[in-house]
């Protein structure tokens, strides 16, 4: 377990579901916390990897697969938008990004 007592689901080795496809039993409050993450999501990207990260801390318990593919996505363009402004800036997004307690979570999401 990480700090914070975050990252239950890939403590107890759980893999998301697919949420929000036709008859999967989807309501309409489940649709609405997956956009109100894919929201947080896009905010905290302006803040980096890290802050995307950080929603991914809080909020993975709940991600759906469009939301984990939103964090990877903004995630990866941040790093690369780092990296077309300077390169000893993208390698150090790219640390960061690699050393946060939630990027593994996310990837074994």
């Amino acid at each position: 377990m990480s700090r914070g007592g975050q990252f239950s689901r890939s403590d107890a080795g759980m893999k998301p579901k697919a949420v929000g496809l036709v008859g999967d039993g989807t309501n309409g409050s489940q649709v609405r916390i997956h956009k109100v993450i894919n929201r947080k999501l896009t905010d905290a990207a302006g803040k980096g990897g890290r802050g995307v990260l950080e929603v991914v801390r809080v909020e993975l318990d709940h991600m759906n697969g469009v939301n984990l593919a939103t964090a990877l996505h903004r995630i990866a363009r941040r790093c690369v938008e780092n990296e077309a402004e300077h390169s000893a800036s993208s390698q150090q997004a790219i640390k960061e990004v690699l050393a946060h307690p939630a990027f593994p979570a996310l990837l074994a999401a």
